[in-house]
């Protein structure tokens, strides 16, 4: 009775305990390698959800804190990576190798940030900018150099620096949340399904393309969907109504699509290559320029996408890795049931020892 009771016992305790959450474990993030030989220090993070801002200009040093002018705050899964490498590898040569990297996997670079561009700015000096509360721990590095890169949902940062003994990497990785049709937003969602929108809440001085306050926020929406489908390309087209000459219309219509242009670029760094511009002025109306409503219908910002399958295709995608990373495959899982078999019966060899001792001392009674 006791043989059976206390042998069940510790076979229950063992399988409880090994389908419990185990902390996570620091490892290479599967869409970026490490650079050879290098090793995976204890100052590494994951997050199932959390906001990190990725930077998007140069840095610069004010009072001991890292500043710059543009991020974007991305929010998704985040993988902090602490990388240390022998120190015959210098930050130069471990930072052109990630480079090459880069574009042998098709990252896009956003921000090449070199030695002479970080000057005396390590990653610690990023602290308060990255993620609230988070320190990143890598100080008195130098020849410090910094790279930004985005491939689909991905937006990668690798912060490269040398110690005293050896060059380390410090990398972060943001999996961008990418929301199915049902809750993509109004902009992504029309481009996606009609190829265009028309936006009405781009706003203009009457006669002038000086964009108003009041059109930050569409403005901010747009540059969302740009961030989010790096690939898309579009198409800004400027359309008036009926006052003034056609002629002048015309130029006004481009002039104002190019101010749209001009905002997307300096205020959210949105690459210029990817918008291209032209004018419509009043030769496009979708209603009668006889009211004024109908004046209001015409005067707006068609936005169209070049190629709309992007949106699609980086959805799908994203769906699919999250299925797949929700579920594991047959081979991990039986690797898990081997490995959870392997410690149940070296448990039950203890455990029989054990008690094989406890039959011949109560024997010898």
């Amino acid at each position: 009775m006791f043989k059976a009771s206390f042998h069940t016992a510790m076979c229950m305790a063992l399988l409880f305990s090994s389908t419990s959450v185990l902390a996570w474990q620091a490892t290479d993030h599967p869409t970026l390698k490490r650079f050879p030989n290098a090793e995976i220090e204890n100052n590494s993070d994951y997050f199932e959800y959390e906001e990190v801002n990725v930077i998007r200009s140069k840095p610069r040093d004010v009072g001991g804190n890292a500043v710059v002018d543009k991020t974007e705050k991305i929010s998704g899964k985040v993988t902090f990576i602490e990388y240390e490498i022998a120190e015959k590898y210098t930050a130069l040569q471990v930072y052109k190798n990630y480079k090459q990297v880069f574009k042998k996997q098709g990252i896009q670079l956003k921000l090449d940030c070199n030695r002479s561009c970080m000057q005396d700015l390590n990653p610690h000096d990023f602290r308060s900018l990255i993620i609230d509360g988070r320190t990143l721990g890598m100080y008195g590095l130098s020849q410090n150099h910094l790279l930004v890169g985005v491939k689909g949902p991905y937006h990668y940062m690798l912060f490269i620096g040398e110690g005293t003994f050896d060059t380390t990497v410090y990398q972060v990785v943001v999996e961008m949340d990418v929301m199915d049709t049902d809750m993509m937003s109004p902009i992504a969602a029309s481009l996606q399904s009609d190829g265009n929108i028309n936006l009405y809440g781009i706003q203009f001085d009457t006669g002038k393309a000086v964009l108003k306050s009041s059109s930050k926020d569409e403005l901010g929406q747009l540059a969302d969907v740009l961030n989010q489908y790096p690939e898309l390309n579009i198409d800004i087209i400027g359309h008036t109504d009926n006052v003034g000459n056609a002629k002048s219309n015309l130029t006004l219509s481009r002039q104002r699509a190019d101010a749209v242009k001009k905002y997307l670029v300096k205020t959210h760094g949105i690459d210029g290559d990817r918008l291209n511009t032209m004018g419509r002025g009043q030769t496009k109306p979708i209603a009668s320029n006889g009211s004024k409503e109908g004046k209001a219908h015409n005067r707006r910002v068609e936005i169209v996408a070049v190629n709309p399958e992007t949106i699609t295709s980086q959805t799908q995608v994203a769906q699919g890795q999250q299925k797949k990373s929700d579920k594991p495959s047959l081979d991990e899982t039986k690797k898990k049931v081997d490995d959870t078999t392997d410690k149940v019966n070296g448990v039950v060899d203890t455990v029989e020892d054990a008690v094989g001792t406890v039959d011949r001392v109560l024997s010898f009674f």
